[in-house]
């Protein structure tokens, strides 16, 4: 667990969440996400609802008890949300979206409900239900508990997944950010038109990689672990990277990996520059620090790493 030498980086810091995501790689941990928002959709019309407003199948002949993992899409098929959905009975979901996107989706469902005239009730039951791993018990067998740090930003990244509101946008569609499912379902949904033209391109203009700092040691000489939207620029130029549908590349996610042992981004780059092994550059506070794309699209750096636990 390196010492964040710098204030700033220190400030905003606590240390025991790299114990915390340590502990998780060598041995097993539990992870509270119990701010995790819940939205039942009950009535007649509740699976046709949520089969139109989700990319996946939740309707039809999807079993009761299944949860499905899916996203919601733009009319112009950009990624609005992505959520779980769970089929509690043949008239009754529940969906399970982060909490920071609970209310704008709970709306969401409301004004799909109302526009398509379904005949549902949509009840926010967020203070009803909380997402546990079956806690007490699993704290008694000396179980680590995890924390969101852990859990939402340096595990998810060694693991490769993606986080709404921050890799995922309506900016981008479900092919470039490489979680677009391989079969398409018959039943139309919202943004199925602009999605089918999306899978038609011989490629995308952008692909969501994840990028990793070979170097970050600032101009002072102190070791940097940095935060936030960072732009990524052409070491060749020093300007920063522009698609062909004119936006720029920025660092959606950025966080120290303690089992990788690097600080590693996630951003969304032009298809010119997807590339394993290109090395590119981000600025923050004034610095240039080198960068390597280590993945196109979704690949894990904890698996691929092949870090396995000690004994």
């Amino acid at each position: 667990m390196p010492v964040r030498a710098n204030e700033w980086h220190n400030r905003h810091f606590w240390r025991v969440s790299n114990a915390e995501h340590l502990k998780m790689s060598e041995d097993v941990g539990m992870i509270n996400v119990s701010h995790f928002a819940e939205i039942d959709v009950q009535g007649p019309d509740a699976a046709d609802l949520l089969e139109y407003i989700c990319v996946a199948k939740v309707g039809g002949d999807t079993p009761v008890g299944k949860g499905v993992y899916t996203h919601f899409l733009d009319a112009k098929g950009g990624v609005r949300a992505d959520l779980t959905v769970l089929r509690l009975g043949q008239d009754h979901y529940r969906v399970v979206d982060g909490a920071d996107a609970g209310h704008r989706d709970l709306t969401w469902i409301r004004r799909m409900a109302q526009d398509r005239g379904a005949n549902v009730k949509v009840t926010d039951t967020t203070t009803q239900y909380g997402c546990l791993a079956l806690w007490d018990a699993l704290h008694a067998l000396g179980v680590t508990p995890v924390g969101v740090e852990t859990y939402a930003n340096s595990r998810r990244m060694e693991k490769s997944l993606r986080l709404q509101n921050a890799d995922l946008l309506t900016e981008y569609n479900l092919f470039e950010c490489d979680l677009a499912r391989p079969k398409l379902k018959a039943a139309d949904f919202h943004g199925k038109q602009a999605h089918l033209k999306f899978r038609e391109r011989e490629h995308q203009p952008a692909t969501l990689c994840t990028l990793m700092m070979t170097h970050n040691i600032d101009s002072t000489g102190v070791a940097r672990y940095p935060l936030g939207n960072l732009p990524v620029m052409d070491p060749a130029t020093g300007a920063t990277l522009i698609d062909a549908q004119g936006r720029r590349s920025y660092t959606t996610s950025i966080a120290f990996g303690p089992t990788i042992g690097k600080n590693i981004a996630l951003a969304y780059l032009p298809h010119a520059y997807c590339e394993v092994g290109r090395e590119l550059q981000i600025q923050y506070f004034g610095d240039v620090y080198p960068v390597q794309v280590v993945a196109v699209g979704y690949r894990p750096l904890y698996d691929a790493e092949n870090v396995k636990p000690r004994s």
